[in-house]
């Protein structure tokens, strides 16, 4: 079994809620970039769940290995607010068929 199925600790599960997330009212489509396992660049929309100035969490199709350093593209929110930096993926897990995961931003200053 992969290691984005394992479950997430009790301190794991504090980290996500240190800043104020806001929920999306409206449909936002983020895509996400990243290598895979083999080095080979991959792109995937993401469905975003909600947001914070730390993170955001958001639904796939396919799953994204903890750890994995990522670029997301996109806009978020009702006031489509422009976004373009890098994140790691923090956990994944399967519901549905689809893949929930929380990404933390990389602060690159």
């Amino acid at each position: 079994m992969g290691e984005w199925l394992s479950p997430m600790t009790t301190i794991q599960k504090d980290q996500r809620r240190r800043a104020l997330r806001r929920k999306v009212s409206a449909q936002s489509v983020i895509r996400i970039e990243f290598k895979d396992g083999r080095g080979n660049a991959r792109h995937v929309t993401a469905d975003l769940v909600d947001w914070s100035e730390e993170g955001m969490s958001l639904i796939l199709v396919v799953p994204i290995d903890p750890g994995t350093v990522v670029q997301v593209l996109g806009k978020l929110g009702a006031e489509q607010r422009d976004i373009s930096c890098q994140g790691t993926i923090s956990w994944c897990h399967e519901a549905d068929g689809r893949y929930r995961m929380g990404l933390g931003f990389v602060d690159t200053n």
